[in-house]
């Protein structure tokens, strides 16, 4: 027998479905694993920690979070590591995505939203699933990232 230590599982067409729906099978198992097994579960995502704080409450059971693709960790209250992207690296990323016509998705928890808009990025922008910033910053409640975001032009 396998002594198990931590379960770990991404989010996106392995946690919830395509159409980012969580199975109850899925609901079950983890439930099973975190309380009768006692072995931590964690989310692995490069999704923002907003967008796997709802996932973790429909899952209910405490799980840790590994975001941005390992640069933001969390377990309970306790952040373990969080290690924001640099803004000048940002920043040439979005000239270089610019220049190549490609659409940018900003993270709408950083500290660099307006930054980034004031310096060109596309307020308007859509992700491969056809979301805007706007649209993620309502679905987590983030009022004061709408609000900055509507002032600045979003629709």
């Amino acid at each position: 027998m396998i002594d198990c230590k931590l379960i770990c599982s991404d989010v996106d067409r392995t946690l919830v479905t395509q159409d980012l729906k969580l199975p109850d099978e899925n609901r079950k198992w983890v439930r099973k694993v975190v309380e009768e097994k006692h072995i931590p579960f964690a989310i692995v995502s490069g999704r923002f920690r907003g967008s796997v704080e709802p996932v973790i409450k429909e899952l209910g059971v405490s799980a840790i979070k590994c975001c941005f693709n390992g640069n933001f960790i969390q377990m309970g209250e306790e952040v373990l590591y969080d290690k924001p992207m640099d803004t000048d690296v940002v920043r040439k990323m979005l000239r270089y995505t610019r220049k190549a016509g490609m659409a940018v998705n900003s993270n709408p928890e950083t500290r660099v939203v307006s930054e980034l808009i004031n310096k060109g990025a596309d307020i308007n922008a859509r992700d491969y699933q056809g979301h805007s910033v706007l649209e993620y910053a309502k679905s987590q409640k983030r009022t004061y990232i709408v609000n900055e975001l509507k002032k600045l032009g979003a629709n």
